[in-house]
């Protein structure tokens, strides 16, 4: 069975010193790719079983329920059906942009 994970970062949803304009789209920048590996303990051997993508959000509404809808039509748009296929688990994390953690 294939799981997918949207991890919220606490950042994300409450507000910060920037505001949201609705006049620009919430643009998403990835900012870490990992391949997670599991353990067969039956062959001994290991292997890849999901995949973990991180995101900076540039312009992320304040109202958690837009933001909600913005995240999964990014994830439809976005996560190949080949690869919902390939892994156990696909899992995204998404962060608001600050000072301290950006698109970079």
């Amino acid at each position: 069975m294939i799981y997918i994970s949207i991890l919220f970062a606490l950042s994300l949803l409450f507000a910060s010193c920037e505001r949201y304009d609705k006049n620009k789209p919430t643009e998403f920048f990835k900012i870490k790719e990992e391949l997670l590996e599991s353990y067969n303990t039956d062959t001994k051997k290991h292997f890849i079983s999901g995949k973990l993508e991180s995101f900076v959000l540039s312009n992320p509404p304040n109202d958690s329920s837009l933001l909600k809808k913005i995240v999964e039509e990014y994830n439809k748009q976005t996560i190949p059906l080949d690869t919902i296929k390939k892994y156990k688990s696909v899992e995204r994390e998404f962060y608001k942009e600050t000072e301290c953690l950006t698109r970079n």
